[in-house]
Parts: structure tokens; sequence; C-alpha cells
């Protein structure tokens, strides 16, 4: 099954430590009740801040993966910005829909629930977690979700990451 967009049902707040979440988001929380889930591979999206002014463009949000809550935190970029960007890139591949809506990430940092680091077994696994980031990202347009103005056009996402994420 693929990732759907969709309000958080009152069952799976527990399974996906929904209220956890809330009490460790700091202030600016966007009190999101969407998000983007694959339920075949347990995964799902949602993003829990935006950052304001000159960081209107920095998001906060839980990426649960299989099992493991892995804060991310992602920086929208213009087309400009994404050419001068260093990293390794995801996605640069022209889209299999000539329709589709261009968005540009650059990965700045991720967790594992409270540790500044991905464990080894996560660290072992990082491109496969990139790409369903990635996927994730373009089912959820961007981290817009249930509230997309155009669910129906495709997103294509170019995710960018620094040598600093390892």
């Amino acid at each position: 099954m693929p990732f759907v967009n969709e309000y958080i049902p009152p069952d799976d707040v527990k399974k996906y430590r929904i209220e956890e979440i809330r009490k460790n988001v700091q202030v600016g929380f966007s009190g999101s009740a969407q998000w983007t889930i694959d339920r075949e591979r347990d995964i799902c999206f949602r993003e829990v801040w935006r950052g304001s002014e000159d960081f209107f463009y920095r998001t906060t949000n839980h990426f649960y993966w299989k099992g493991r809550l892995i804060w991310v935190t992602l920086k929208g970029l213009s087309k400009e910005e994404a050419w001068r960007v260093e990293g390794e890139r995801f996605g640069e591949e022209d889209p299999a829909d000539p329709r589709s809506r261009f968005l540009r990430f650059r990965l700045v940092h991720w967790t594992q629930d409270d540790f500044s680091f991905l464990s080894p077994e996560l660290k072992a696994k990082r491109v496969e977690i990139i790409r369903d980031l990635k996927q994730a990202l373009e089912a959820s347009k961007g981290g817009v979700g249930v509230y997309a103005s155009q669910p129906d056009r495709p997103c294509h996402v170019t995710l960018i990451v620094g040598k600093e994420v390892s």
C-alpha cells in the first residue's frame, strides 16, 4: 500500500507516540492532526514545527520508520539555493509525470529518539531511510498532506543530504 495523507485516527495515537511527540516539541508546535502514512511498511511522516520569519522554511518533523522514531529537520530550498548546496542528492532525475510540482529540501539534521545521532543499526540503512523519507515528502506534498490545494498533482522532491548528516 502506498503512502496516504489522512487525519490521525485515535487508535494510532498510542502506537505512533503522538502524545509523547506533542510533549517534546518546542514552542511553535503546529498541532497538526494529520500525517502521511504507509501502514503496510509501518512508516509515517508528520510536520510538527515550522519556523517563523527568517526560519520559515525550516521544519521539524517526526518520521516513524519501522518501529523507530526519527526526528528530521528539513530546510526548503529555492531552485537557485539547491544548485549551490553541496551534498548527496536524491531525486534529481526527471519526474515520472511532467505535471509534477518540484520541491527541494536539505536534510539539516536527524536524530533518533533522545539521542543526537542515529544508532549504528539505522546508519547501516541510511540510503533506505532517505529513500523512504523522500517518498513520504512527495506523497505529503512537502509536508502539507491533507491540506494540499492540488492533492492530485504529483510532487517531485529533490532531497540533498550534506556531509554533516551521518
